[in-house]
Formats: structure tokens, sequence, C-alpha cells
């Protein structure tokens, strides 16, 4: 499952588009958008602590003044002071600071003093921005950031730009957490931007669904995993679901392709092969009985391939090792390969030392890499917008699906950007990734196409380490952990059977 995401500029066109095809008044609609926003704050409304809501006199002000009125009339404590950064009020922001005068709900100018409160709401500046935040408005920001206390931000943190990277110094709020109308903004995952969007929360203010359905956009979040999973009927046999042939394994590393092996049986594979050196051949049956292996003729690491049958899906170098024998097997195969493949580790390494190795990848293989692989294979970037276009060239030069790992994994087929939000520190450990490779591969071995294979595991992946910090610590989770958890993740994968 798949969510635009849009520029400023679009946002703007999707809010008048709002308007016009709903038969709204705008000052309407800020107070649809007042009131959501209002609801899912929720739990830091209680009526002890005083809430302060900071405001610039625009439209991301005037939800802001939608929100003070809402409190005041719930008997909430709530004062509110007005950043003037310019003379000119919009319309709608003029109207809710007059209801809000007439309640006597205590307001002022900000005067560069931040009065005492135990809760800030960030109201300052929308998506709209497009220069730094100076003067007044900077000393506000610079006001909050010192507080030391919750800070609420209205659609976006005041001073962040929506679609491009703000310069290092550029004063933006550091929210406690982000109330973002309709989806999250492109901003929210660059690396750089972290300490400004720690958690967010998408709050749906009805929006035209048609206007984004027809708003083109090649960014994209990934927010689900179901639709992409292969059914299941009640008649279906193993060779419904494809066999999925995982190679790799040295000395010393028979873990790795343990864990990608199991990951791909446990995603719903019809039968997997391990294909290992013949060292670890005995590990590896008496580990996991239910996954076949195969090996090749060295003890302690691979000099031959498997001849690439394209009945099946194959994912490439889990604990693989980098000998130049390995090298040439994999260079071997590559040249045989007809259907798209998966590579990660030391597959990825290898590559980096035999780029022409790249052009030998059948269309639409997918490879996995992290921060270090990455550059060894494409070299530097300078920011995260950076790095995506970078990925979004390579991607497309090669024809194949980059799946670009971090704290906000990245997948593109060269056309789209696919920003998938799951995951977390608790994935911060060796064999985090071998899981993840066995699973696209034995998404692939069911039949579902490359850029979809990834998307749904990266989402999937992230999803079981979600759920694991929610009920256990953050630094416990193990790759076998992940794999039990992809029994569990989202009520188990019982969504598509079809009966």
């Amino acid at each position: 499952m798949l969510t635009k995401l849009f520029t400023a500029g679009q946002i703007r066109q999707i809010d008048a588009e709002t308007i016009r095809r709903q038969g709204l008044e705008s000052h309407q609609l800020m107070e649809r958008a007042g009131f959501a926003l209002f609801k899912a704050m929720l739990p830091y409304w209680q009526p002890e602590k005083r809430v302060l809501v900071l405001a610039g006199p625009g439209n991301n002000g005037g939800d802001g003044l939608v929100i003070a009125r809402l409190l005041h009339e719930r008997d909430y404590p709530v004062a509110v002071r007005v950043v003037r950064y310019t003379e000119r009020e919009s319309p709608d922001f003029a109207l809710n600071m007059a209801r809000l005068r007439e309640l006597g709900v205590e307001s002022g100018d900000f005067d560069g003093t931040l009065p005492a409160a135990d809760v800030y709401v960030d109201a300052l500046f929308g998506t709209g921005l497009n220069r730094p935040a100076t003067g007044v408005s900077a000393g506000a920001i610079a006001a909050l950031n010192a507080s030391g206390k919750p800070v609420l931000s209205v659609d976006i943190p005041s001073g962040l730009y929506a679609d491009r990277l703000n310069a290092p110094e550029d004063p933006v709020v550091e929210a406690t957490r982000v109330y973002t109308i309709q989806f999250p903004k492109i901003s929210f995952f660059y690396d750089e931007n972290l300490r400004y969007v720690p958690a967010y929360q998408t709050v749906d203010i009805g929006l035209d669904a048609a206007a984004m359905n027809e708003m083109d956009s090649d960014t994209y979040l990934i927010s689900g995993w179901r639709d992409w999973m292969p059914a299941r009927p009640a008649n279906a046999a193993k060779w419904d679901f494809g066999h999925a042939v995982l190679v790799g394994g040295s000395r010393g590393k028979a873990g790795s392709i343990r864990f990608a092996a199991k990951a791909a049986l446990r995603i719903g594979a019809g039968w997997v092969t391990a294909h290992v050196p013949e060292g670890l051949v005995d590990i590896l049956q008496t580990a996991d009985p239910e996954i076949m292996v195969a090996s090749g003729r060295e003890s302690g690491f691979l000099v031959e391939f498997p001849w690439p049958d394209p009945r099946n899906a194959y994912g490439i170098g889990p604990g693989l090792g980098t000998d130049e024998k390995t090298a040439e097997a994999m260079k071997s195969f590559l040249a045989k390969a007809e259907k798209p493949v998966v590579v990660d580790a030391d597959g990825l390494n290898i590559m980096a030392q035999h780029p022409r190795m790249l052009e030998m990848l059948p269309a639409g293989s997918i490879l996995t890499p992290h921060a270090g692989e990455w550059e060894r294979l494409a070299g530097s970037w300078e920011n995260t917008p950076g790095k995506w276009e970078k990925a979004r060239v390579f991607a497309q030069k090669h024809n194949i699906v980059l799946v670009l790992k971090g704290h906000y994994t990245v997948v593109t087929d060269g056309r789209q950007i696919r920003i998938n939000p799951t995951g977390n520190a608790a994935l911060a450990k060796a064999g985090s990734g071998d899981v993840l490779t066995g699973m696209i591969t034995g998404l692939l071995a069911q039949g579902v196409p490359p850029v979809d294979a990834a998307s749904a595991a990266v989402n999937m992946h992230g999803q079981v380490a979600d759920e694991w910090v929610r009920s256990q610590n953050v630094f416990a989770l193990t790759p076998q952990d992940l794999i039990k958890g992809l029994a569990y993740v989202g009520n188990a994968l019982l969504c598509n059977v079809r009966v």
C-alpha cells in the first residue's frame, strides 16, 4: 500500500481544490483542521497543565488559534502569543483571533520572552515557508527549543521546509511530536531532520481524495504490506508459492545464510534451498531440517553457484565472503541468470570490487545495500536528497530496484521513491539484513513484482521490530526473534487467505 507525498506547491493546490470541490469557505476547512488537531493532541491536555499556543499571523497560526479556542471552551488553561514576523494577517487568522478575543482568551504579542507553560503548541509557520526564519520568529523558535517542555508542532515544525533541505544554521523547532495534516511531508524523512521530527502523527482533515489521487507524485510512503501479499487459496500446494534459493555462507558465517533461508520460508515460499559450502551442510540440516541444503565442493567458501533455473528466485550474499574464486562463481551465475535476483552483503561487496557485474544483472534485480555498501557501489553523496537522487539514477541506469537501508529505508526502481516509515534501532544488529534478504527472495519466489516485493518486505520487517519494542526493550531483538515475529506481525499472514 502506498500513500502519495507532495511538495509544498502541490499541498496548496490540494487545499484549494478541497475548498472548491467540497463547497467550503476557507475558514471552515481551518475549523475542521483545528478540531482534528485538537483531538489528536488529547493525550497532552490535562486540567492542571497550562498550554501556550505560539502562533504566526498566517493560516498555520490560524489552526493554532482554533486549538486554543477549543481548549478554552473545555476549561483547559490556555494562552496565546502571536509572533508578528509580518504586519499582514491572513483573513482566517484574523477571524479566529477575533473569536478568541470575544471569549476573553488571554492573548498578546510575543515580545521575546516565552511565558511559562507546561505544553507549547508551535503554530508559527506552515508548509509555505520558503526562506529561513529570522528576527522575532527566530527568537521564538530558539525560546521553544530552550523551554525543556513538550512542543507540539502543527503540521510541520516551524522553520522546516516541506520538500527541500534546510541549511544547518537555519532556526527550526525541535518538536516533541509533529501533528501533520493528511500526510507527512517529504522532508520528515531526511536523516538531517530527525532532530526536528523525532515522531509524527498523521491527522486526517478530509482533504479531497480525488484531488490527491489526480495530483502527480513520484514520492510515496510505504503505508502497509498486506496488499502485496499473495493470496493463499484453501486448495493451495507448495509449488503454487515457488522455490527460493539462498546462496551464501562461509566458514564462521553459517548464521547469515540460515537466517535468510528461514525468513524466506517464514514469509511463505513453497520450499527453500540454502546453497552453501560443503562444510556448512550438517550445521544447516541439523538446525533447520525444513530447509533443503545443496553444497559446493569447498568446505569453507563457495567456488560454484547453482545453475540459475528461471522457475526459482535467488538471493545471493549473506555470509558469502569475498574470495576471488567466489567472485568468479558469482560472475558465471549472473552471466546465465534470466530472472531478477536479490543481492546483499558480500554479494554487493563483490560487485563493488567488480563493477562490470552490474551490467550483468537481470532486469528487475534487487540490491539491498546499507550506507557503507552503497558508498562502495556508487560513491559518496552530500545529503539525503542527493542520496535519493543518486539511487534513482543508478536504479534507472541499471534497470534494477535499490533498497537503501537506514532509519527510513528507501526503495526505488528509478521511477518512484518509496519511503518506509517502520522500524527502529532494535534492528541495528548483525543478521537483521540477512532476514530482509530472505523475505524479499521469498516474495519473489511467490511471484510478487520486484519493487513490490522489496516494499512489502521492508515494511513488514520494520513492523516486526516496532511491535517488539512495545513489549520488549530495544536492545534485545535478535534475527531469530525477527523471523519468529513474521508469524504474528499484523495478526499474522492469514489476512489474505481465500476460503
